[in-house]
């Protein structure tokens, strides 16, 4: 499939524990149920919690319509096909001349520490470079996250360097800039 075509639809990437897929309504209470907690937060520059339901549909309508057709962001629910329960997300977006994307996640407090993060950011990266054609994706993290940092280098994030007051969600903050490359 070509670069655009991965823009019409949320596209399903499975892994041996994990469904990546659009979230859809019924997603939504389980969504904020671990979105809102304080720990899941800590890391995320005070990004928007939906306020209520009607928020969060508004948002899952942005996710998958809007923001998916100009190509600005790619965005899975992380569903746990043993339990079919929504455990996280994972963003692919910030799209520079479809050859560079920025990646974000966040889980469920209650499957943290279990490689669960591994498992979808290695497949989401994965999917960026085979799939989109992507050379580079590059994350950002706040330095006290040291458990994001060890996931990113494990999985082969290299670190490129200390960020002073930079844009981070809703806010600025010191963080640390990591790239994985794909060599020609």
């Amino acid at each position: 499939m070509a670069y655009n075509d991965y823009f019409k639809e949320i596209p399903l990437i499975e892994t041996d524990r994990l469904m990546l897929r659009p979230f859809r309504y019924d997603d939504i209470d389980e969504y904020l149920s671990f979105f809102a907690n304080a720990d899941v937060q800590k890391y995320l520059g005070n990004i928007l919690i939906p306020k209520d339901i009607e928020d969060a549909r508004r948002w899952v309508n942005n996710m998958n319509g809007r923001c998916l057709k100009s190509k600005l962001v790619l965005t899975w629910c992380i569903e746990y096909k043993e339990k079919h329960k929504v455990i996280g997300r994972c963003d692919l977006g910030g799209f520079v001349r479809k050859s560079m994307a920025d990646i974000s996640y966040y889980l469920s407090k209650e499957f943290w520490n279990q490689g669960f993060a591994s498992e979808a950011v290695n497949a989401v990266v994965r999917f960026g470079l085979e799939n989109l054609g992507l050379h580079r994706i590059q994350t950002t993290v706040l330095p006290e996250n040291i458990y994001s940092l060890k996931l990113l280098k494990r999985i082969g994030f290299a670190e490129e360097g200390f960020l002073c007051k930079y844009d981070y969600g809703k806010e600025f903050h010191d963080t640390i800039m990591l790239s994985i490359i794909k060599e020609a």
